[in-house]
């Protein structure tokens, strides 16, 4: 299909060909310098709206013959609204760079800013959008921009929401940040003045079905019930299941319960059934409790969790508990989790909430924000709210990728991080076909068990 006429009369530089590359983005019209080989020519701009934007120019460093393609690839492929959301509330370029610091950090979560454009020119993101500036000063710039632009984050996390659907649950639930957690999936590390003695709590809003984010917001210190209702009331989040310390009475409530809290006592032996629609073996339990008016505890015991629990707690009895009546007590809850709530609620959906949870606290913490609370001259930094948006990309397209590696049964055999380190050391060379193919003749050093990793997440023919 020729490019549209419309879009040839676009007024752009001489000496330049418009490519149609058939994806339904907004970065669909690329335009290349024209040589004879129109596919390889270098990339100026795009034309978007009717408008020709051009890329900024990059360093004049010569690209690497060969890049960096695994992760890339996969993130990319998973990519295509994000940009398209990005695109409708920022200039091209920095929409650009948001997503190519999001898919760099989830490479390299230490990156520092200083390291940004080097791990660019690096990765196939060079290939995917080039010529982007990513000096320490340019992106130091950049999180300004986006922290000071409230507007524009509220912007594009109401296109997010307007993703969902129908009949799909809201969850808004809180992680709090600070430099003493770590995750399974990174080390964070929020570098905050010691004097200060503050943590950042993120509280965000997810789709339960997807366990995809759709909208956050960065506090100083805990979240107050009043801050929560503020939340809830910007995004329009209405019907939602809050997950809080207590019940809400005007809001649907979910209160997670510790393993000895009076309440799960009546849930721990006389189980209702398993929860069919998942793959784990999982056991539930829900009860109706009146004492304070109209409540739901549910209990869930997972078997597998339990297996995992029993060696650590068989060898703490062996250093010298022998009161039998209190080994029982903790026997039965080893794997256990119970909720509270003020809701009549399919038991899956409040499972999938735990784990979702589970998920969500590894993610949110998994990438850092080196952003101090204030500058040099005291006053708020606003680039801390710029970079908690990127890191909030990475965690929705990590939330994509490891769905994706499930999907694939990929994580049946190896970690996530295990899985990341060999689609990192997939490289494919610089000057490569757009759309990869197995035996192009463009890999570097990649073997049999690369290519059967690269079909399975769909990333090659």
């Amino acid at each position: 299909m020729a490019v549209p006429e419309h879009i040839l009369k676009v007024a752009r530089p001489a000496q330049t060909v418009v490519i149609d590359t058939k994806k339904d983005t907004p970065l669909r019209y690329v335009v290349k310098k024209d040589n004879a080989d129109r596919k390889r020519g270098r990339v100026i701009g795009y034309i978007i709206e009717d408008s020709f934007v051009p890329i900024e120019p990059n360093s004049e460093e010569d690209q690497p013959f060969a890049l960096s393609y695994g992760v890339v690839a996969l993130a990319y492929s998973l990519s295509e609204d994000i940009i398209e959301d990005l695109l409708r509330v920022h200039a091209p370029n920095d929409a650009l760079r948001v997503l190519t610091i999001a898919i760099l950090q989830i490479i390299h979560p230490t990156m520092s800013i200083d390291q940004v454009a080097s791990m660019y020119r690096k990765s196939y993101l060079s290939v995917y959008f080039p010529g982007l500036a990513l000096s320490s000063s340019t992106v130091k710039k950049l999180y300004k921009r986006l922290g000071e632009d409230l507007n524009a984050r509220n912007q594009f996390f109401a296109l997010r929401k307007m993703r969902i659907k129908d009949d799909h649950h809201i969850v808004v639930d809180q992680v709090i940040k600070n430099d003493q957690n770590v995750s399974d999936l990174n080390h964070f590390t929020l570098r905050i003045d010691k004097s200060e003695n503050k943590s950042l709590s993120i509280l965000y809003a997810s789709d339960l079905e997807t366990m995809e984010p759709i909208c956050d917001r960065i506090v100083l210190g805990p979240i107050s019930s009043s801050l929560l209702k503020d939340f809830i009331k910007t995004h329009g989040i209405n019907n939602g299941l809050i997950v809080d310390e207590q019940i809400h009475d005007d809001l649907h409530t979910i209160v997670p319960l510790g393993r000895y809290n009076p309440r799960v006592e009546d849930t721990l032996l006389d189980y209702d059934g398993v929860l069919k629609q998942i793959k784990e073996n999982v056991l539930y339990k829900k009860i109706k409790n009146t004492r304070k008016g109209i409540e739901y505890v549910y209990t869930f015991k997972d078997l597998e969790k339990e297996n995992a629990e029993t060696p650590e707690f068989i060898a703490g009895l062996k250093k010298g508990e022998n009161d039998i009546d209190k080994i029982n007590t903790q026997m039965i809850r080893l794997g256990t989790s119970s909720f509270l709530s003020n809701e009549d609620l399919d038991p899956l959906i409040v499972y999938r909430l735990s784990k979702n949870r589970d998920l969500y606290k590894m993610t949110f913490q998994a990438y850092k924000n080196e952003m101090k609370l204030k500058d040099r001259d005291g006053l708020w930094n606003f680039s801390l709210y710029g970079k908690e948006f990127i890191n909030f990309i990475s965690t929705l397209i990590t939330v994509r990728m490891i769905k994706k590696e499930r999907e694939a049964g990929l994580l049946d055999h190896m970690t996530y991080g295990d899985l990341l380190d060999m689609l990192n050391n997939i490289w494919r060379m610089s000057d490569a076909p757009r759309q990869a193919a197995r035996n192009d003749g463009y890999w570097q050093n990649v073997f049999k068990d690369d290519f059967k990793l690269l079909e399975k997440l769909g990333l090659i023919k």
